[in-house]
């Protein structure tokens, strides 16, 4: 967000200094689309993420276990196909 911050700031004074918005956002490499709505909201990830509910995903334990078995001595050593 502060990155954000910046750039608008950056580009407010370039504007001011007589630039077109569409020439500093072809150089900095952001949409001129971007750049209004990042003015018009409050710069937060506006993006819709996934709600739902993953019932079968691992658990943090569950990822350290199989992680530990995995890195264990005798499993090393062992081909994959075993």
């Amino acid at each position: 967000m502060e990155m954000k911050k910046k750039v608008l700031k950056e580009i407010a004074e370039a504007q001011k200094n007589g630039a077109r918005l569409s020439s500093i956002c072809k150089f900095i490499g952001i949409s001129s689309r971007t750049i209004q709505r990042w003015k018009k909201s409050d710069l937060s990830d506006q993006r819709k993420g996934s709600q739902r509910h993953i019932p079968h995903k691992l658990t943090k334990y569950e990822k350290q276990q199989i992680i530990d078995i995995c890195c264990k001595k005798n499993i090393e050593t062992c081909i994959p196909m075993k």
